[in-house]
């Protein structure tokens, strides 16, 4: 994802290289006798309404490109599971479609995400998630890949 918003620092140069440019431009127009009130006045003004537009664009487009690009944690959970379940070969492309259809699957898959996301709670255990599969069926198989990868992001934490 492109960076479009720079840096505080950016703006307040920017600003300040524009301040100094018009500066001496005004100061050219004071000694050439050429100064009206109007160019005072465009001193402060040009150089904040030019940094402001500036600003105001790379503002615009970073919330764009963020709402354009925006990353989904729980398909990148999924596809992590997907590829440690298709690395260890104990699955033919059946089973997965069969899980991907299995309600029940795709439910506990959700709740292992939310554990995997938050961490363990009242409502979301890993408890829970092992008793709700048998663990010689397919979907027991495929959760206890899910299990294992709450379980390797839970260590993580905490260490």
């Amino acid at each position: 994802m492109k960076r479009y918003k720079k840096p505080r620092k950016f703006y307040l140069l920017l600003l300040l290289i524009t301040f100094v440019i018009i500066g001496g431009y005004t100061i050219y127009l004071h000694f050439s006798g050429n100064l009206e009130a109007t160019d005072i006045w465009n001193l402060f003004a040009l150089p904040l309404i030019f940094v402001g537009i500036y600003w105001g664009g790379d503002t615009l487009l970073q919330k764009i490109s963020d709402k354009r690009f925006k990353v989904n944690y729980e398909d990148k959970f999924v596809e992590l599971v997907n590829q440690k379940m298709r690395d260890s070969k104990k699955f033919l492309i059946e089973d997965f479609r069969k899980l991907q259809l299995n309600a029940k699957f795709q439910e506990g898959l959700k709740m292992g995400y939310q554990i995997y996301q938050n961490g363990e709670n009242e409502v979301f255990t890993i408890a829970k998630l092992e008793k709700k599969f048998d663990s010689k069926s397919v979907e027991g198989l495929a959760m206890s890949f899910v299990i294992q990868e709450i379980k390797e992001k839970l260590n993580t934490k905490s260490e």
